[in-house]
C-alpha cells in the first residue's frame, strides 16, 4: 500500500510536498515529488532540511507561511489560490493544504498538493476580455443586434439599435416572441429563415421587412448565427435598416432606364 501510495505521488500531474511542522511553529521542507523539483528547481535532497524563506522567493515568503499557519489553526484541509514565480515563470496555483496530526494530536506535518492552473486562469481571462468586447460592441452597434432564445424564439436581450429601428424599448420584447410582437410584416419569411438557420447553421444578408411600432415598414437584411451560451442554445441576430439603400439603388436603376430610353 505504501509502495503505491509512493507511486502515485511520483507520476502526480499536480506539485506534492511534505512539510514538518516545529513545536516552534517553523516549517520545514521534508519532500518533493518531480513536478515539485521541476517547479522549484530544487531536488528533494536540496530541499530537505530547508525553511520556506530558503526556497520560496522572499517577497512571497510571508504569505507562504500565513497559509501554512492557517492549514496548522484549522486543522483541516485548507485550499487556497496563489501566484508565484517558478523556473518558469509566474504560475498561478491551486494549493490544498492536509495536515497530519502526530500520536499526541499535535499537527506536525502538511502534506501540500498544488494544480498549475495558469493555463486556465488564462483562458478564463481572455473568455472574459472578448466578452466585455462583445458586449461594446453589441451595445454600440447602430445595427440592431438581438439575442434570441433558440427553442422559443423569445427575445433575451437586444440593443439601442434595435429599440431605435423598431421602435419598441428592451422591456417591452424581452421574453416576447417577434410573432408576438408583430414585427414581421410577412411571418413567413420568419419561418423560411428559421428553417435556413436550423439547416445552415448561419444566415448572411437574409432580406426581410420589419414592421415598426407606428405600423411603418422598413427594408432590412439579417444575418444570424447559432450560439452556445451558459444559459443555453441561442441565436445572435444583426438586423441592418437597408430602406435607403434600396431605395437609392431602384431611383438610380429608373434614371439608367430612362436614359437608355432616351438614346
Amino acid at each position: 500500500t505504501i509502495d503505491r501510495l509512493s507511486s502515485i505521488v511520483e507520476h502526480a500531474e499536480a506539485g506534492v510536498f511534505l512539510v514538518q511542522v516545529g513545536v516552534d511553529g517553523a516549517f520545514v521542507f521534508e519532500s518533493f515529488n518531480p513536478v515539485t523539483e521541476r517547479l522549484t528547481g530544487l531536488t528533494r535532497d536540496q530541499a530537505r532540511g530547508r525553511g520556506v524563506e530558503q526556497v520560496v522567493p522572499p517577497v512571497e515568503a510571508e504569505r507562504v507561511i500565513a497559509n501554512y499557519r492557517r492549514a496548522v489553526e484549522l486543522g483541516t484541509p485548507y485550499s487556497y489560490e496563489e501566484v508565484g514565480d517558478t523556473v518558469l515563470g509566474r504560475r498561478a496555483f491551486r494549493t490544498t493544504l492536509v495536515p497530519i496530526r502526530d500520536a499526541a494530536g499535535r499537527v506536525h506535518r502538511l502534506v501540500g498538493l498544488s494544480h498549475d492552473i495558469t493555463d486556465q486562469r488564462d483562458a478564463e481571462r481572455a473568455l472574459v476580455a472578448s466578452e466585455e468586447l462583445f458586449a461594446k460592441a453589441f451595445r454600440a452597434s447602430p445595427d440592431a443586434y438581438i439575442i434570441l432564445e433558440a427553442k422559443t424564439g423569445a427575445f433575451v436581450e437586444v440593443n439601442e439599435g434595435f429599440e431605435r429601428l423598431f421602435q419598441r424599448t428592451r422591456e417591452e420584447v424581452l421574453g416576447r416572441t417577434s410573432l408576438e410582437l408583430d414585427l414581421w410584416a410577412d411571418p413567413l419569411e420568419r419561418e423560411r429563415s428559421r428553417a435556413l438557420l436550423l439547416e445552415q447553421g448561419s444566415l448572411r444578408g437574409f432580406g426581410i421587412v420589419a414592421r415598426r411600432k407606428d405600423g411603418t415598414l422598413r427594408d432590412c437584411s439579417m444575418s444570424a448565427e447559432r450560439l452556445e451560451l451558459a444559459s443555453g442554445r441561442s441565436v445572435l441576430a444583426v438586423v441592418r435598416d437597408v430602406t435607403e439603400e434600396l431605395a437609392t439603388m431602384r431611383a438610380k436603376a429608373e434614371l439608367e432606364a430612362q436614359l437608355r430610353q432616351a438614346q
